[in-house]
């Protein structure tokens, strides 16, 4: 993703689908967007992830704060459940510059270096 992405404020579902960025996070996902249906919608919801968390991972920039943001908006406002099982993290951005690839997914991977959204 980078900074061109749409604010979710005030976007109808059609227009986030349409967003190449947003609607390759929902297909990675696996779930699609949920439909309302109360408290059996959003457990068949969750057993359709395709991952058991989602770990959001931005660097320190302006930039980086934007996405997040957007991101977390777009979970909160059409993938709610998501929240409430507490699928959602933040892994520290901090970590970025400092270590090569495999040196960051073990770190992202330990809990102590994640945070719930």
């Amino acid at each position: 993703m980078d900074a061109t992405i749409q604010k979710i404020k005030g976007t109808s579902i059609h227009e986030i689908l349409d967003n190449d960025a947003f609607s390759s996070v929902i297909a990675a996902i696996g779930t699609g967007i949920p439909l309302p249906g109360g408290l059996a919608q959003a457990r068949t919801f969750l057993d359709h992830m395709r991952h058991g968390k989602i770990i959001i991972v931005t660097d320190a920039t302006a930039e980086g704060r934007y996405i997040l943001t957007q991101t977390v908006a777009l979970f909160y406002r059409f993938m709610n459940p998501l929240f409430g099982a507490k699928r959602v993290y933040r892994a520290v951005s901090d970590l970025l510059p400092s270590m090569g690839t495999d040196e960051f997914a073990a770190k992202v991977m330990k809990s102590a270096s994640r945070r719930v959204v």
